[in-house]
């Protein structure tokens, strides 16, 4: 069933819609090389159920990335495992979601190397921890988009 709220604010028409009472979407996120210090990047994610933030993070990597690319995808390794935990937690209330869950990843070549193996050879040097994506993928637990 699809919702929509409207209201008018100060000369602007605002507008939040969903479309499943319990739909859960992601959204993934990270700070290139942000620390002028050590340049560590930051990694950053939220997740709404029905447009309500249920859970979010910001937090340094623990690595410093070598390109944009591979700073998103340690941010998303992130939020891949915590799409997991929100999965089963919905499971455990009786409420798991009828799709993957969503997340939205602003990087083209993050989603690329999530979603295709042989997209590797410049990334070999990424930590086989955070491969656990790709699983995800595989299993159609998460969905990624751009």
């Amino acid at each position: 069933m699809d919702h929509a709220v409207s209201e008018w604010n100060s000369g602007h028409w605002f507008t939040l819609q969903w479309k499943k009472r319990n739909e859960c979407i992601g959204y993934s996120s990270a700070y290139w090389a942000g620390d002028v210090d050590n340049r560590i990047s930051t990694s950053g994610y939220v997740f709404q159920i029905s447009n309500a933030a249920v859970s979010w993070r910001s937090k340094k990597q623990s690595c410093v990335a070598l390109s944009t690319a591979e700073a998103e995808y340690v941010a998303l390794a992130g939020a891949t495992q915590e799409a997991v935990w929100i999965r089963q937690l919905l499971t455990d209330l009786k409420s798991k979601p009828t799709d993957a869950i969503m997340i939205l990843e602003d990087n083209q070549a993050t989603i690329c190397l999530a979603k295709n193996a042989q997209f590797h050879g410049r990334a070999k040097h990424i930590d086989i921890k955070y491969h656990f994506i790709r699983e995800q993928v595989a299993k159609a637990t998460v969905i990624l988009s751009h």
